[in-house]
């Protein structure tokens, strides 16, 4: 087999000035059969953690190291990252939630059937990189298809067991788990016979060298565990496996106080924060449940109804 590298570019719709908006993808062939393995970032653009990731990861692999083929996409979604914004802004639609997308739909409907159609379709396994928004920040963790997968030997929450995670979210179709599931790139192709991993670490806005060491040590550790690179799994994270996750939202606005770290395991019932009213009054917010925080807002103010914490649970 022929070893190759190459920065492939894939059209994927026409801008508002006329002009074609593409992909960019590294293809990276081994020079022995193996599996293929997808990895992709800035699904939103402000989400930065996994472009440096990305980054690193086509400037490190080479092809006469590697078993099978590497996909690498740095920029799922190019046009949000060069405004510094979560959604594509030609249309104001999440590419998350649109996979498949279309041929003829929207632009971010038209990029995610670029990306899936061009990219993703045919891969064992999916990787999509994320970290918190604008705002919050994320203790890295992974949301794990629940589909048995037909195209490799390993389940994804093995293949997340190996990329290592301080929290892995077993995830349960019947569960809400406040945002679609379905269409997110990894489940959507989980659920046409790959192993996927939406994988979230740091905060948004911003490339922090912990995550970006953190991902990269899980994307290698992956790519081992499919026999793709020599070497040994190494283990990281402290593995917690959660079922479901419960929302720790504010009931009045307010400057925000808060009582708990990112990763802390928490009690019912126990004191997380205190919101005090600008012009007087105080909320104090207790824990709904037992579990891990893998969420949280960095803000030091908060909205009547808004997230304060996710708890990660069984």
């Amino acid at each position: 087999m022929k070893e190759t590298k190459d920065l492939i570019e894939f059209p994927a719709f026409v801008g508002m000035d006329g002009t074609q908006v593409h992909v960019l993808a590294h293809v990276i062939q081994g020079t022995k059969a193996g599996s293929t393995v997808y990895v992709g970032s800035a699904t939103h653009g402000n989400e930065l953690q996994g472009v440096e990731v990305c980054r690193r990861l086509a400037e490190e692999i080479k092809p006469h190291n590697l078993n099978g083929k590497l996909i690498i996409v740095p920029l799922q979604n190019p046009i949000a990252f060069m405004h510094r914004v979560r959604l594509n802004p030609i249309d104001g639609k999440d590419l998350d939630i649109v996979y498949p997308g279309r041929s003829d739909g929207t632009a971010t409907e038209r990029l995610a059937f670029t990306l899936y159609s061009k990219l993703a379709t045919n891969a064992d396994l999916v990787i999509d990189l994320h970290s918190g928004g604008i705002g919050s920040i994320n203790v890295p963790h992974i949301y794990v298809p629940s589909i048995p997968p037909t195209r490799t030997e390993f389940s994804s929450l093995e293949l997340a067991k190996a990329f290592g995670a301080d929290v892995l979210i077993d995830t349960q179709a019947s569960i809400d788990y406040h945002f679609d599931l379905v269409h997110l790139s990894p489940f959507f192709c989980n659920a046409q016979g790959a192993s996927g991993l939406y994988v979230e670490l740091g905060e948004g806005g911003k490339v922090d060298d912990y995550c970006v060491q953190f991902a990269m040590k899980g994307v290698r550790n992956v790519m081992r565990k499919l026999g793709m690179l020599s070497g040994e799994v190494e283990e990281q994270g402290k593995q917690k496996v959660v079922t479901r996750t419960s929302v720790v939202r504010a009931t009045t606005s307010g400057i925000l106080l808060k009582h708990y770290e990112l990763g802390q395991e928490v009690r019912k019932h126990e004191l997380m924060a205190d919101v005090m009213g600008i012009h007087g009054g105080r909320e104090s917010i207790l824990a709904p449940c037992d579990g891990v925080v893998q969420w949280t807002v960095t803000f030091g103010n908060i909205h009547e109804g808004g997230d304060i914490a996710w708890l990660g649970h069984n």
